[in-house]
């Protein structure tokens, strides 16, 4: 262990430690219901022992997908376990995963009946037959008078709603389907992209000294990366700092938390490579190897000194200093790149930042050798052969995918540009499957502005979100328990996603069957002349399994993808010659310039303000957290929808702990509770990402928590088309009875 070191803000290892308590206290309870499987134990056994089946199928809870194996008696759901062999869940099934389940069986909130908003803005229950024909008219009028590309998608996570609902959007003669990636991690990703040409994978099991950016495994969507943190600490004696402005839930199990101020993770970064160069400390080998440019940066880099950092981030000067200092000495040194956190839809400068992580880690050498790893080729699918089925070929490139040229994938990364689609006109109708923009995406009064000018709004979901509310007819969806949502790869692993319960709600359809009876009302069912087996036998053709060999083991093992030669050539860039660039083109193009330096967020609060912060805590799904009546009780438990405020803040305000406050910003007034606590920096207010739902059919959820986003504005990002989640300046008033 290393020696005891204190945080920017004087509180030591033992203090935050202490300081994590009641933080701790909720991971460790969701933590035991995670650790057996509903807590039913013994009696699950002699309850389900007779006519119980067991069903392979896929958690739909995060974009993991974790494969399950589900215990099922009499159609209902009697528990779920994670599938031993997958790599994905390490063998268990995080608590989101295990209370997700039980969203199949609530009853508030959910969309029973296809559903038609009235003139008054009140919606009445309507046929599916109604349903299928005024929406396939509606399209119609659209595309007759605006042209098939002025029709789009997007869809949640799943393949059913990808493949489907991408074939009959393909079939109207449009290109205009994406996912929700976009609302995630765009900048992450674009950095990535433009930096290296990949979006590399985080070599974990084999680093020996890690620092996390804005990373917490406890709360994110890789529980798993907790088992091997705690095994390399105990066996290889790696050290995990976490650079973060809030002491995260994964704290406890790291040896070092640096409170950063949120928007400043770039500095931090510039100074840690300062320190890199001018004292020599970089691999020498892999930088003549691997990369070009550097004698340009070297200039410029000069002037980000640790002092320098100190003054923009708050990291005092010699903790910069000992944690380059520290990866350099490391045998795996590594800058683990994050997702979310100061990286993904939060601030302005996500996409330098990135760039920075990128730029760092290749002084250190840490790319193949324990550090990040870019991966080649990966078995894909089979796709339905269109000489027997006919397939749609919409002709035109996506909506948006030439605003912003440095992104990976139009398709999966212009969720949020969608709206300036519908805002200039150039998009008339939008179907929005599993996904909620208003509370997602950007400010929600201005989501709902840009929304109100499209023809035509269709949400498909199980249940009743704000931009359902917003929307012309409402689809009710089945939970991801109650359909077969196809074939998945994981791993060396194939499985089928197999239908797990009875049908709960009997006016509920899957995406499958809406997207069918939308394409047969609309006159093009032809593209859906298959059948389920069907997909499945030509999914399944590039694995080597059959049909029959998956249904007799519901789980099989694949060989690796033929063809993928093995190379004894380190991958560190999949661009410029397998070279990352110190001085770069690209990014001088984008406006970042050639060598990095330090970029500004768009917004920076006073020194009597705050800033905003959000992100998951153990038990959140995403924004459906708070209709799932176990996670949602869980919150309540333990206070986990009060604002976190830090103490010395709180007190020269007056504020106490559970007293009422007001969130005022330039956009909205939102009502609170305060947590105070010293486990966030001073500069940094932080609330849970998934509350803040106002829908009034969600009844007791309505209302429930603080809606962050309420309080950013109403840009992008110029360079990936991001939200700037957490691009805000906040005052706190407490409310006087």
């Amino acid at each position: 262990m290393a020696e005891e070191v204190t945080t920017g803000t004087g509180i030591s290892r033992r203090g935050f430690l202490k300081a994590a308590a009641g933080t701790a206290a909720a991971g460790a309870v969701a933590g035991g219901i995670a650790s057996s499987p509903l807590a039913l134990g013994a009696w699950r056994e002699k309850a389900f022992a007779e006519d119980a089946e067991q069903i392979v199928a896929s958690c739909a809870c995060c974009s993991n997908g974790c494969p399950l194996r589900a215990t099922v008696k009499n159609g209902r759901l009697a528990s779920v376990d994670a599938i031993p062999e997958d790599r994905t869940s390490g063998g268990r099934l995080c608590n989101k995963g295990q209370l997700w389940t039980q969203v199949a069986y609530a009853t508030e909130g959910r969309v029973l009946h296809p559903s038609k908003r009235q003139e008054d803005g009140s919606f009445k229950a309507i046929s599916w037959d109604e349903a299928f024909s005024e929406i396939a008219e509606k399209l119609h009028e659209v595309v007759d008078k605006h042209g098939a590309k002025s029709v789009a998608l997007c869809g949640g996570n799943g393949n059913v709603q990808g493949f489907y609902a991408s074939r009959f959007i393909n079939a109207l003669g449009s290109p205009n389907t994406y996912s929700v990636t976009g609302a995630c991690k765009v900048s992450h990703d674009t950095g990535w992209n433009m930096a290296v040409g990949a979006v590399p994978s985080t070599d974990l099991a084999n680093a020996d000294y890690v620092v996390l950016i804005g990373r917490s495994p406890a709360n994110g969507i890789y529980p798993v990366q907790l088992d091997t943190i705690t095994r390399q600490r105990r066996e290889n004696g790696a050290y995990y700092v976490s650079v973060d402005p809030r002491l995260n839930n994964s704290v406890p199990a790291l040896d070092e938390w640096v409170p950063i101020k949120p928007a400043t993770d770039l500095a931090f970064l510039l100074g840690i490579a300062n320190v890199l160069v001018s004292e020599d400390l970089y691999d020498h080998e892999f930088v003549e190897k691997y990369t070009e440019g550097l004698d340009e940066w070297v200039p410029e880099l000069a002037k980000f000194t640790p002092e320098w950092a100190e003054g923009v981030s708050g990291v005092p000067a010699s903790t910069t200093q000992r944690i380059a200092r520290s990866l350099a000495a490391a045998k795996h040194g590594v800058v683990e790149h994050g997702f979310r956190g100061g990286l993904g839809v939060c601030y302005g400068n996500n996409v330098q930042t990135t760039r920075a992580i990128a730029l760092v880690d290749a002084l250190l050498g840490a790319y193949g050798k324990g550090g990040i790893t870019i991966a080649g080729a990966a078995t894909a699918l089979g796709k339905l052969d269109p000489a027997k089925f006919e397939t749609p070929k919409p002709e035109g490139t996506i909506w948006g995918a030439d605003r912003f040229p440095n992104i990976p994938n139009p398709s999966s990364y212009l969720t949020s540009s969608l709206l300036f689609g519908a805002e200039s006109g150039e998009l008339k109708a939008l179907f929005y499957v599993g996904t909620n923009p208003v509370l997602a995406h950007g400010n929600p009064a201005k989501t709902l502005e840009r929304l109100s000018k499209l023809d035509l709004l269709v949400t498909i979901d199980v249940r009743w979100s704000e931009t359902a509310g917003a929307s012309h007819y409402v689809l009710p969806d089945v939970t991801y328990l109650e359909h077969n949502r196809g074939v998945k790869l994981s791993g060396q692993y194939v499985y089928e996603i197999n239908q797990v319960i009875d049908q709960v709600n009997p006016d509920t359809k899957s995406a499958e069957d809406i997207f069918r009876g939308l394409a047969d009302a609309y006159g093009v069912g032809k593209y859906f002349a298959f059948t389920h087996e069907d997909r499945k036998s030509a999914e399944l053709s590039t694995v080597g399994v059959t049909p029959e060999e998956l249904d007799a083991g519901g789980f099989v093992k694949i060989n690796p993808p033929a063809g993928a030669a093995a190379s004894n050539e380190l991958v560190v860039s999949k661009k410029n010659g397998n070279k990352i660039l110190f001085a770069d083109d690209t990014f001088a193009k984008a406006g970042l310039g050639r060598v990095a330096g330090w970029q500004a967020p768009f917004v920076e609060p006073t020194a009597d303000q705050f800033r905003l912060i959000a992100g998951n805590q153990p038990n959140e799904a995403h924004t459906y957290t708070a209709v799932s009546p176990y996670l949602k009780q869980i919150t309540t438990d333990f206070n986990l929808d009060r604002v976190w405020i830090n103490a010395s803040r709180a007190a020269a305000l007056g504020i106490e702990e559970g007293d009422k406050i007001e969130l005022v910003s330039d956009n909205a007034v939102t009502p609170a509770v305060a947590h105070v606590t010293q486990a966030i920096h001073p500069d940094a207010l932080f609330t849970g990402s998934h509350y803040g739902n106002r829908q009034e059919q969600l009844g007791s959820t309505a209302g429930y928590g603080v809606a962050y986003l309420d309080h950013a504005g109403t840009e992008l990002d110029p360079i990936s088309g991001s939200q700037l989640s957490q691009e805000n300046a906040i005052t706190v008033r407490k409310v006087v009875a």
